[in-house]
This record gives structure tokens, C-alpha cells and sequence, in this order.
């Protein structure tokens, strides 16, 4: 994984999405911290109402993170790790699991 090749206020590619979504903090040491600022860690947190409201309401349905981006009209990079960062806090707390092939997310909530 390479996020430092990430181009952060440039529209995501495929690609991007693709690295985003196997992100783990374990897997690199957490090097987007030294890519994102407080406010954008802050910023992440706006988008905790409308992750929880897209994947709670279908129980057990998986959304892949570049489709909840779409969903909500993500137009650079540094957005889409805002969106990344809040799915993988939710997913730290257990609201939300990996599923599949590991690149796509479920509510935990019955």
C-alpha cells in the first residue's frame, strides 16, 4: 500500500478507492496521519450520521466504500480519506464489519 502516491485534491480514481478501502491501520502504521490534518480527522466525522444511515438501514447489505462515495458526490481524494477514516472508525468500534473480500462493509445492527 502507497498511500503517500495518493494525488489528495484530485478526483479519486478506481485505483484510489481500491487502496483506500484495504486500508488498516496496522497495515502501515497509520501513515495517513502524517497526510491528514486535525481538521481533516474532524472533518471525517461529518459523514458519521449519513454511513451509519446508508448501511444501517439494509441489514447485513455490503457497500463497497468508492459506491457510499458516489452516493455522496465525493470530489477529491482528501474527501474520500475523510470518508475513509470515519468507515474505519465505525468499523473500529464494531458498527460495521468487513465483508466479502475484505473491500466492502456491513452494519453490525440486526
Amino acid at each position: 500500500m502507497s498511500l503517500h502516491a495518493l494525488r489528495l485534491d484530485t478526483p479519486p480514481t478506481e485505483h484510489d478507492w481500491s487502496e483506500l478501502s484495504s486500508y488498516t491501520p496496522a497495515s502501515d502504521g497509520f501513515e495517513w496521519r502524517d497526510m491528514l490534518t486535525e481538521q481533516d480527522i474532524d472533518a471525517s466525522h461529518r459523514y458519521n450520521d449519513e454511513v451509519r444511515r446508508m448501511l444501517h438501514t439494509v441489514s447485513g447489505a455490503p457497500a463497497r466504500l468508492q459506491e457510499l462515495g458516489e452516493l455522496l458526490m465525493i470530489p477529491t481524494v482528501r474527501e474520500a480519506m475523510h470518508l475513509a477514516v470515519c468507515v474505519l472508525r465505525l468499523e473500529e468500534i464494531g458498527e460495521l464489519r468487513r465483508t466479502g473480500d475484505g473491500n466492502a462493509f456491513s452494519s453490525t445492527r440486526a
